[in-house]
């Protein structure tokens, strides 16, 4: 059996950390605190590093009232604000490239690291304008991972304390050098958190995703780590190349075929997390390997294999242990709303967060980023689509919409007066159990 996760909640735990209320999914009160005390405060990723190729280049990230301007100045990565000081005129919107900010409606003028280089008639404020009413208001900002991290907070500890063991254990895996597949966001009705959530454990595989079940045992224990979190294997559980136990059946003589097998639904089913090359090179153990090789055997000798044909395409492969990802964990929540599942060649990453101004708790965004380590040069050009309902994303992975097509009852279930709230499974759910003991700790401060 395996061991309950720690919870690490500022102040300690509640009585109960395990039982989550229903108004965490449906209250606007919590929705309006999450607005004003949980997402001003902490951070957060805004977009890759590579969307920002060049000098000039910029994206703009909304989260609830906030609109934030991230650039590419001369002097590395700035995020500002996007309201012009002069009367909030917002200065951009999506992706772009310009030399200079310009506010549209009066033509104030912005260098890129958001000095004020011209107001029109600036003699008219008679000297009465200084610098900190005319240039950008700055927004923390650093990368990590090739990711652009922000907080609107001045006062935050640094990006790198916030996320602790997270730069540790994922670190390895050099997610800088990987780039995008393929990128996506949807529009859903149900909160942020229960969409978030739904990738958060590994406990309903048995059920939402029993095509996985033949292949491994499914078993998982939460390890926790400040407000972040991340899934192990079970100590008891044969992992790879082991049937699930809820199967009932023995280890079948040859695994071989099973460690394939799990491979191919990730490259096809979900079309992430291995490389399409990964799986052509683990496809030697049916003719390397003996039929009776073990399931550990087999699973290194895959490794092996995929390190072998990365280094031949020229793709490279990260200074990561055998060790380290044995330890690292297979999936991890980065708090507040970030679940990747990382892999030398590949990662699988989720966000989701409040749609629109945040005031409705049965509304949400949801992306996918799928990375992989291409060749220097060779990554294709990606462009992020976006679907109004996620019932219309023909494209969806198959097995990823096993999962969404939980999530519209799942939203309904917990609006009912019959569902008081969530009883999280301590082994296995205690990451969703304590990052919920986290966003309380800060939208119920006095």
């Amino acid at each position: 059996m395996g061991e309950v996760a720690k919870l690490t909640p500022p102040g300690g735990a509640k009585a109960d950390p395990y039982f989550i209320p229903a108004e965490a999914y449906t209250s606007a009160d919590h929705a309006r605190r999450e607005k004003e005390r949980l997402w001003p405060r902490v951070w957060q990723i805004a977009c890759r590093v590579e969307q920002l190729p060049d000098i000039g280049s910029q994206i703009v990230y909304d989260i609830c009232d906030d609109s934030i301007l991230v650039v590419r100045a001369a002097d590395g990565i700035r995020a500002f604000y996007n309201a012009c000081p002069h009367r909030g005129r917002q200065l951009a919107s999506g992706a772009r490239r310009t030399q200079e900010i310009v506010c549209p409606f009066h033509g104030w003028r912005f260098k890129l690291d958001g000095r004020c280089s011209h107001v029109p008639y600036g003699g008219d404020w008679q000297g009465s304008l200084g610098d900190a009413d005319r240039n950008l208001v700055a927004v923390q900002c650093d990368t990590w991972g090739g990711f652009v991290f922000v907080n609107p907070d001045p006062a935050a500890a640094p990006l790198a304390d916030f996320l602790g063991e997270v730069v540790t254990k994922l670190g390895p895996y050099e997610i800088e050098n990987q780039r995008f597949r393929w990128a996506a966001s949807v529009e859903i009705n149900c909160n942020w958190k229960l969409a978030i959530e739904a990738f958060d454990e590994a406990y309903h595989v048995q059920t939402t995703h029993p095509q996985l079940l033949k292949a491994f045992d499914d078993r998982t224990t939460a390890n926790i780590t400040g407000p972040h979190g991340y899934l192990r294997r079970s100590a008891d559980a044969g992992g790879l190349g082991t049937p699930s136990p809820l199967l009932g059946r023995a280890a079948p003589d040859d695994v071989r075929p099973l460690v394939l097998e799990f491979m191919r639904q990730m490259v096809f089913d979900v079309k992430s997390v291995f490389a399409e090359r990964d799986m052509a090179a683990a496809a030697r153990i049916m003719t390397e390997l003996p039929a009776d090789v073990s399931a550990p055997e087999a699973l290194g000798a895959t490794l092996r294999f995929r390190r072998e044909a990365a280094e031949a395409a020229g793709v490279g492969w990260p200074a990561i242990t055998p060790e380290q990802m044995a330890t690292s964990g297979s999936t991890w929540h980065i708090f507040p709303n970030i679940v990747v599942l990382p892999q030398p060649t590949a990662s699988l990453w989720y966000r989701a967060r409040p749609l629109g101004r945040g005031d409705d708790p049965e509304r949400c965004l949801f992306e996918f980023w799928a990375l992989e380590r291409y060749a220097p040069g060779y990554a294709p050009e990606v462009t992020q689509t976006h679907y109004a309902d996620w019932r219309t994303f023909d494209a969806l992975p198959s097995f990823l919409a096993q999962d969404f097509a939980n999530l519209p009852y799942m939203q309904a279930g917990v609006r009912s007066r019959g569902f008081r709230g969530a009883r999280v499974n301590p082994v296995q759910e205690g990451i969703i159990a304590n990052y919920h003991a986290h966003i309380r700790a800060m939208i119920d401060e006095a």
